[in-house]
């Protein structure tokens, strides 16, 4: 949806990449989301018509002819990737062979490391060679008014496992930076509190909350954000399938608000259904297998964290605390407008959180 508001002529051009449909967010490297968005930019371009001369190329072809393909020659195991790899011309040619080394990085473990290792060693001439690309290409798309320059979209990198996400967004980060285009990244909430790198490094930082189906300091449920998310329900289950209307409002009660949480419980309420609906003793399964989850990952202190946000967040109080990068990595910990923090509803049904309630009311006391 931001690629469509954005890819505009008096906008960007943007070139999206879906690092779960292109690559694997599992096992991601900031060499792999480089090399998919040269070849994703060629591939747009000459789906443009976009003519890039020769001239604009042929760092990134030296790049290929001697550094690339003569190394990898040297390798036996990689003589089968460098087959047809003859040095030609053209953007559709320049991109041909960036798709041959993603869909190697993608689906052959065998040749990965040796396409990310060559392209580390040798990233300066590859982003020299990059960057040439990206300014003629800024020239060519605003003269032919296709957009005022190149807008790099990056979804799915917030897939990524913790220690790959702080890697490739804190680590690798210069890296990224040789590369002057405008690009967006997504990335986990939790990741702004762990470090503060990321304000520092990156010129606007976006936080998408969650939808707030209460508004602050209160428990009574807010209707409007109710029914949206009973708009995210009825695109993907008919409203015939479920026993009540009440068994929907339960399932976006305990996900917080989170749209995927709501999908992860609505997955489970399927399979824990007895009959060919949605009913409510499966909800309610759904429900506990998920808190069940968070069972397995908190401990006592977390528990405590949790109730004196709660707390103070029922007050009207807004405080940042130590400690809370784990549980909004995890979802133990909520996230709404301007730091507004409240815990998962499933885990305030679980017995850790219920007995820190409990102590604190009879401490109160």
């Amino acid at each position: 949806r931001l690629k469509n508001i954005l890819h505009d002529p008096q906008r960007f051009f943007v070139v999206f990449l879906d690092a779960e449909e292109h690559l694997n967010p599992q096992n991601l490297h900031y060499t792999d989301i480089l090399l998919k968005q040269a070849e994703l930019l060629c591939q747009q371009l000459e789906q443009s018509k976009i003519d890039i001369d020769e001239t604009f190329i042929h760092q990134l072809k030296e790049w290929f002819d001697k550094k690339m393909i003569v190394r990898l020659q040297e390798r036996a195991s990689s003589m089968e990737l460098v087959a047809g790899m003859e040095a030609k011309g053209g953007i559709a040619w320049l991109g041909g062979l960036f798709a041959k080394l993603t869909n190697a990085i993608k689906f052959g473990a065998t040749y990965r490391e040796e396409i990310r290792t060559e392209t580390k060693n040798h990233l300066s001439q590859f982003a020299d060679g990059f960057n040439q690309l990206i300014r003629a290409a800024n020239e060519a798309v605003a003269a032919n008014r296709l957009g005022r320059r190149i807008l790099f979209i990056v979804d799915g990198t917030d897939r990524m496992p913790s220690e790959g996400m702080e890697r490739f967004f804190i680590d690798d980060f210069t890296e990224l930076q040789r590369i002057e285009a405008n690009f967006i990244y997504c990335t986990q909430v939790h990741l702004l509190y762990q470090h503060n790198f990321l304000q520092q490094r990156f010129s606007y930082i976006h936080r998408v909350p969650m939808l707030k189906i209460h508004q602050r300091g209160s428990d009574e449920f807010w209707e409007p954000a109710l029914e949206t998310m009973r708009e995210i329900v009825y695109k993907r289950v008919n409203r015939s399938l479920f026993d009540d209307e009440d068994t929907v409002d339960y399932l976006i009660r305990h996900s917080g608000g989170h749209p995927r949480e709501l999908v992860r419980l609505l997955g489970l309420t399927r399979i824990h259904s007895r009959r060919e609906i949605f009913d409510r003793p499966a909800a309610e399964k759904a429900v506990q297998e998920l808190a069940t989850d968070f069972l397995r990952f908190l401990f006592a202190d977390d528990y405590d964290l949790l109730v004196r946000i709660d707390l103070q967040e029922s007050q009207g109080i807004q405080e940042a605390y130590e400690g809370t990068h784990k549980l909004l990595h995890t979802l133990a910990l909520l996230e709404y407008n301007n730091l507004w923090w409240r815990s998962h509803p499933v885990v305030r049904t679980l017995p850790g959180y219920k007995k820190r309630i409990a102590d604190h009311v009879a401490h109160s006391g």
